[in-house]
């Protein structure tokens, strides 16, 4: 049975969240197999454009300098299946509405420099993106404007429609083929999703998995 480590990250670094630390802790649990949060066309693209400043991607080559390992690219769901406009104008909208969420924010890239990746594969860290969930729906009800509630509620769906079908892909994977460690990265904002899909999904697999949920 496979053992898979849930990794959170940051696409940029900050403070203690660095590409070093992240090849230190890959370094750690030296994974067979890496599942990767990224779709399969910029996987397979490999543009230097797309890659050059991207945390997880510059751990990874100096990771790879001493280690081999699999690669498996698991965002299946088509990106353009939501406009990446219609969260950021939610954003945007919430941020002048009031302090509360500019608060949140500061005080989560705070949180990621001081404590680096600790912090981001942490209950603390799932319960701060839960706090900005509220902050954000609360907000737009206040505002009282059904074109960003039904933005909001978009982005939502559509990343739990990612998150479901990244586990399964996993599952997928691991019916198809033989390891015994891998590493699961992805972004810290998907963690308490990604856990819930995993209790979800694993009921309809016939394969087992051993999940390393919380580390540190």
């Amino acid at each position: 049975m496979p053992e898979i480590v849930l990794l959170g990250s940051v696409h940029q670094e900050n403070g203690r969240c660095n590409s070093s630390e992240l090849a230190r802790i890959l370094e750690l649990f030296q994974p067979d197999v890496l599942f990767e949060e990224i779709p399969y066309q910029k996987f397979l693209e490999k543009n230097d454009s797309f890659h050059r400043d991207i945390l997880e991607v510059k751990a990874l080559y100096e990771y790879l300098k001493h280690h081999s390992v699999l690669h498996i690219p698991v965002d299946t769901v088509d990106p353009s299946s939501f406009k990446q406009s219609k969260f950021d104008e939610v954003v945007d909208r919430v941020l002048h509405a009031g302090p509360d969420l500019r608060s949140m924010l500061n005080e989560q890239t705070s949180l990621t420099y001081n404590s680096g990746f600790e912090y981001l594969n942490s209950r603390l860290n799932d319960r701060m993106f839960q706090r900005i969930d509220v902050t954000i729906a609360t907000a737009l009800e206040k505002m009282n404007d059904e074109r960003l509630s039904m933005g909001y509620s978009e982005w939502k769906a559509y990343n739990s429609k990612r998150e479901t079908a990244m586990v399964t892909k996993v599952y997928e994977f691991c019916r198809l083929n033989h390891f015994e460690k891998g590493v699961f990265l992805f972004g810290s904002a998907h963690r308490a999703g990604l856990i819930a899909k995993i209790q979800t999904v694993k009921r309809t697999q016939k394969v087992r998995v051993s999940w390393k949920l919380d580390w540190g």
